[in-house]
């Protein structure tokens, strides 16, 4: 046990001299967040909610929120993954979503952090070790010039507002993004080292990830898949069961909460509700005009109604709002693609830019400045990503677990609807590269200043190159160990 010690203790010093530029950025980060859930939107008090100020200028649980701490209350007293009925006060069977957020909270009010407060100073803690993963990807992906890559995609990530407010208003995805960073980061040490292990070390955080938010599933299922097309060095079937292996991890994780929720549901329900997010999305009012592409209450109030009027004594299920949102799904079918189309353009920032952000702020009750701004970093990321792609093609860095993310946020997103917050796994991503990319760029500026000194030099004349008493020859290596320099900047690190 001595021993064990010992060599952890060894190994979290070399960790820290290695990676102190990364620790300074989780401490910057960690000190946005406790600015977001202290001054940013503080805790509503008693007198500001009788008053009606909740929403923008402080925090109230409402929504996704208030269903997970009233879930993971429940847990924790040990009334399970329950939420009590009001029409029977009784507590009844929930899955809206899956466990491992709603289980984190669980925990924290098990050790005696009840408190909303609590919980939220949690989250900043989860989201700058997040922000520390996600420095630590663009770390492996810059190449020789890493660190410095690793500290800028780190900083992104820290000042990113899509992040930070996920801790300010208490949202799931405070707990998926480390995973998903994670995900990325095994996926790379796969790619490096192909085998069964980091197989299953990949597996391992795409099912937590998985279990966080249901399109973490997706996100695994494209790397894997662009691994087996695209990895060289061992064979197609070789790297199919390793693929099988990560996807095999992953699905053991949530096979135990699949059959916790066939044993204790009418219907089959595996990994989360649906008939919600369905009902949501699937009326005439988010099928066309305006608010194409996104969810009204509308539409669930009058799925519920129609319910109502069928079975007035019955039990309202999921199952029962997903036949009546399938149903008009059915007779709209030739609607359906263009629908999907615009929810993906919409989270992307590409179709109807300033209605979607409007959307985002006021359905989903965040403040206008900070979505606006979230904009803003998401496109600069976005530009940025473009040469960090390039420079990962340039060193021959795979770029499939990249687009895998963007692939999975759109797979996920066309059939639900256009939340900023859904796009999540794709940011991870973004901010990495981003990283990578303005590494790369500044790179060949270098090069370019350099290229400009050095032909001014020659300009300067051929006849005094050789040197003179009153002309000595130019010292040989200040601008050639500045161009090697760039020129390796430029190549990232080849």
């Amino acid at each position: 046990m001595m021993v064990a010690a010992i060599r952890v203790r060894q190994w979290l010093l070399r960790a820290c001299r290695t990676y102190w530029p990364l620790l300074l950025v989780v401490l910057v980060a960690f000190l946005v967040r406790l600015w977001a859930i202290t001054s940013f939107m503080p805790e509503c008090t008693p007198e500001q909610k009788a008053a009606g100020r909740a929403v923008y200028d402080c925090y109230v649980l409402g929504g996704d929120a208030l269903v997970y701490n009233s879930v993971a209350e429940n847990v924790a007293n040990g009334h399970g993954y329950t939420i009590l009925s009001y029409v029977t006060w009784e507590y009844i069977p929930a899955a809206d979503h899956p466990p491992g957020y709603i289980t984190l909270l669980a925990v924290l009010d098990w050790f005696g952090f009840p408190e909303i407060s609590h919980h939220r100073f949690a989250l900043a803690i989860v989201g700058s070790a997040g922000v520390g993963f996600v420095g630590l990807l663009g770390w492996r992906l810059g190449g020789r010039h890493g660190p410095i890559a690793g500290v800028v995609a780190g900083l992104i990530a820290a000042l990113y507002p899509g992040f930070w407010m996920n801790e300010a208003y208490y949202m799931s995805e405070s707990w998926f993004m480390p995973w998903v960073a994670l995900t990325l980061l095994g996926a790379y040490r796969f790619w490096r080292t192909p085998g069964w292990v980091n197989a299953l070390l990949m597996g391992f955080a795409g099912g937590m990830a998985w279990l966080v938010r249901g399109e973490a599933a997706l996100v695994l299922g494209f790397i894997c898949v662009g691994f087996v097309l695209f990895l060289k060095g061992i064979g197609f079937w070789r790297k199919l069961a390793l693929g099988a292996a990560a996807c095999g991890m992953c699905v053991a994780l949530m096979l135990p909460w699949v059959i916790y929720n066939l044993n204790r549901f009418p219907e089959p329900i595996f990994v989360a509700a649906t008939g919600t997010a369905f009902a949501l999305n699937s009326c005439d009012e988010v099928w066309y005009g305006p608010a194409a592409g996104f969810y009204s209450f509308g539409c669930l109030n009058q799925y519920t109604i129609q319910a109502r009027a069928e079975d007035p004594y019955g039990e309202l299920t999921d199952s029962g709002l997903r036949r009546l949102a399938t149903q008009y799904i059915s007779e709209n079918l030739s609607r359906y693609p263009a629908v999907m189309v615009i929810r993906v353009g919409r989270v992307f920032g590409v179709y109807m830019i300033d209605d979607t952000t409007k959307r985002n702020y006021l359905n989903e009750g965040r403040k206008p400045d900070a979505v606006i701004w979230q904009q803003r970093f998401y496109y600069a990321m976005a530009l940025f990503s473009i040469p960090g792609l390039v420079s990962m093609r340039r060193r021959k860095v795979p770029i499939s677990p990249i687009v895998a993310t963007v692939l999975a946020v759109a797979a996920g997103v066309a059939g639900t609807f256009a939340i900023f917050r859904y796009r999540t796994a794709a940011d991870v991503a973004l901010c990495a590269t981003a990283g990578v990319g303005i590494v790369f760029l500044v790179g060949l500026l270098s090069q370019f200043v350099t290229r400009g000194e050095r032909d001014a030099d020659v300009d300067a004349g051929d006849a005094g190159a050789e040197g003179t008493p009153d002309r000595p020859a130019p010292r040989a290596g200040a601008q050639d160990i500045l161009l090697i320099g760039s020129t390796d900047w430029f190549n990232g690190g080849r």
